[in-house]
């Protein structure tokens, strides 16, 4: 993939999801543009699939939802991998509690 993986975290629920990023959020909560616009546009206009899936990870998409996303089949096994490290850090963190 062309684009780095955003950083994972877990949110409020525990589910492991990417970092948003907040000036996106904020483009996409003050347009009016809502993700169905944005996946039209993306098949519409040629957008890359990799271009697509950076913007799913800017908008802290959980790594469940990630993966149901056709877009993510340019980096799921990074995807994977960045879980499986992830998963690995917070047993770690709580082994040493």
């Amino acid at each position: 993939m062309k684009h780095p993986l955003q950083p994972l975290e877990t949110d409020s629920q525990g589910d492991i999801r990417f970092v948003g990023n907040a000036i996106v959020d904020l483009l996409l909560s003050t347009s009016k543009l809502d993700l169905y616009d944005l996946h039209r546009m993306v098949a519409r206009d040629n957008y890359s699939v990799e271009d697509y899936a950076q913007l799913m990870m800017l908008l802290g998409y959980s790594l469940g939802g990630f993966l149901e996303l056709s877009c993510s089949d340019v980096c799921a096994d990074e995807v994977e991998t960045a879980r499986h490290e992830f998963k690995g850090q917070l047993i770690a963190q709580l082994v040493s509690k």
